[in-house]
């Protein structure tokens, strides 16, 4: 009942962001090859059959295959309303709630300890985003396969051996299917096998079970998308630093809260990487009172599991091919760690009573910031790009959605917006990231038939040195039409499709330049080829408007 009147907002909003490239524009996703292919695809699915697509496939960082069935299957019962993949959200979030609780049963606490502890995970605010938002139900499927898993894990522990350890292994395997963010969950296995009596023997005698789980995963991620790549670099570990900082502090205060993180904000502040590099010693102590302290001690479990739980997270930074550096759902799991030493600390140190009575303030603190920040997700996407008050908290591919949706209502702040994102120079990957900026205002002069607005934006990205994706020279080509140079695009087009000919974007967008020089037949070829590729009822739609044209 928490989480329904919680998050029931959310049950209003669209699809938003990437729920358009995982959904409700992917048209893989509702596909005939599907079902047999989903195991080797990466996460958004192939843009295309063709060997070049499949090539730019493999740079894709994310394998999530659990996450994309449970999105196909959400679209083959109710379509595509985004309504019902939010409840699916809601429900996973109350279904995580009463296993954190279970969990919290199975540590040693009381009822009133593990209810608490489920309220608290179900009103903790970095949860908005995993929840309020479809494209966060990774986070949510990785905890539930996860907490499974730690649950088959006790009664392991306990001698009932039998199918519990093959049971867990495969709650595990599920976990990794849904977000890699719980690859190291065998550590924490390992140390609720361990801390009890401190039998390192019955603690390594679980582990195999989670081996052969990894293993399949692994090499299915690979045969996607390839092996994990990381950048390392000293600017990069100061980075990781800084990153831990940052979540440590939220996880301790998660109040005042973005629509996203800004990570100009967070790297180089000189507080973070401070709180960072504590952080960083007390998870290190951890280790050490686990394997040389006397006895059980929960401070100790708590923060190796912390070690394990955020060290996925810190790779996003080393990771040359992410944007978002840091996010709010990154800290979804580490969370269930605070809240347990919440409870634990309440009623280990105070009176019952006074304990439920802070553990209900604090629950109360909590919904007073949750409640607005699931309520931007009960909007439209342009309304909520339009919404946000503070643009310069927020990082920089949420600064980009909101200066173009501002384009759109408002061009002079739009440009302003968009403007200030490509004079900041200190943030990672500032220079790459201000040709990204050119390249949509490119776009846009060229969708509003502006082309003498266009061209300084195409000059820049080709002057740059730097490759241009596929999506600049597609607007590239448009850009020559409205110039008066329709024969140099068409050749550009061609050029393309011959690189890519099964490839779903590059077939739309070759169709939208023939459509505008006026070449209906050479349009609907496209489209019927992409319909043949990539079935969906808006492209046939397109192809039925074309026909009708020449008719």
């Amino acid at each position: 009942m928490a989480n329904a009147a919680l998050f029931l907002p959310a049950l209003r909003g669209g699809f938003f962001w990437d729920d358009k490239i995982l959904v409700s524009e992917n048209p893989y996703l509702s596909g005939p090859d599907f079902w047999r292919t989903f195991l080797t695809a990466p996460f958004t699915g192939p843009s295309g059959w063709d060997r070049n697509s499949a090539a730019l496939d493999r740079r894709v960082p994310f394998y999530r295959p659990l996450t994309a069935m449970s999105y196909r299957l959400d679209g083959d019962i109710w379509g595509l309303n985004p309504a019902a993949f939010h409840l699916t959200n809601l429900l996973l979030q109350a279904l995580n709630a009463v296993l954190f609780a279970l969990f919290l049963f199975r540590l040693g606490f009381k009822d009133e300890g593990a209810l608490a502890g489920g309220l608290l995970f179900t009103l903790f605010p970095l949860h908005f985003e995993s929840v309020a938002w479809i494209s966060g139900r990774t986070d949510l499927l990785a905890f539930a396969a996860g907490s499974v898993s730690l649950l088959c894990v006790f009664n392991f522990r306990e001698g009932k051996r039998g199918f519990w350890g093959p049971l867990a292994g495969a709650a595990y395997f599920l976990a990794l299917m849904a977000k890699e963010s719980l690859a190291l969950l065998p550590g924490i296995a390992f140390l609720i096998l361990f801390l009890p009596g401190r039998r390192a023997k019955r603690a390594l005698s679980g582990l195999p079970f989670f081996l052969a789980p990894f293993l399949v995963w692994a090499g299915l991620r690979s045969a996607a998308v390839g092996p994990p790549a990381p950048e390392m670099s000293l600017e990069s570990a100061g980075r990781a630093f800084s990153a831990l900082g940052f979540y440590a502090g939220k996880i301790l205060f998660p109040f005042r809260l973005g629509l996203t993180v800004d990570a100009g904000r967070v790297f180089g502040n000189p507080a973070y990487l401070a709180l960072g590099l504590a952080a960083s010693l007390a998870m290190v102590l951890a280790w050490v009172f686990v394997f040389k302290g006397k006895g059980r001690s929960p401070a100790a479990a708590a923060g190796a599991a912390a070690s394990l739980l955020v060290a996925p997270a810190l790779a996003v930074v080393l990771s040359p091919s992410v944007e978002s550096l840091l996010a709010w759902r990154f800290l979804y799991p580490l969370t269930a760690l605070f809240i347990l030493a919440a409870v634990w600390s309440a009623f280990k140190f105070l009176p019952r009573p006074a304990a439920a009575a802070a553990l209900a303030a604090l629950g109360i603190l909590y919904l007073v910031e949750l409640h607005p920040k699931v309520r931007w997700y009960a909007k439209e996407e342009a309304d909520i790009w339009l919404s946000v008050g503070r643009v310069d908290r927020e990082d920089a591919l949420a600064r980009l959605n909101v200066g173009l949706a501002w384009l759109e209502k408002d061009e002079r702040r739009g440009l302003a917006i968009l403007g200030g994102l490509r004079e900041e120079t200190r943030r990672p990957g500032a220079g790459r990231f201000s040709l990204r900026v050119a390249e949509e205002l490119a776009a846009y002069f060229t969708r509003t038939k502006e082309p003498v607005k266009a061209a300084p934006y195409y000059e820049e990205v080709l002057r740059s040195g730097s490759p241009p994706s596929t999506f600049f020279y597609l607007n590239y080509a448009v850009f020559l039409l409205y110039e008066g140079r329709p024969e140099e695009g068409e050749r550009l087009i061609a050029k393309i499709l011959e690189l890519f000919p099964e490839n779903h974007l590059v077939l739309l967008n070759a169709a939208r330049f023939y459509a505008l020089a006026g070449k209906a037949e050479r349009a609907a070829e496209c489209l019927r080829k992409d319909y043949a590729l990539f079935p969906s009822p808006q492209t046939l739609e397109e192809i039925r408007v074309l026909e009708r044209s020449k008719k």
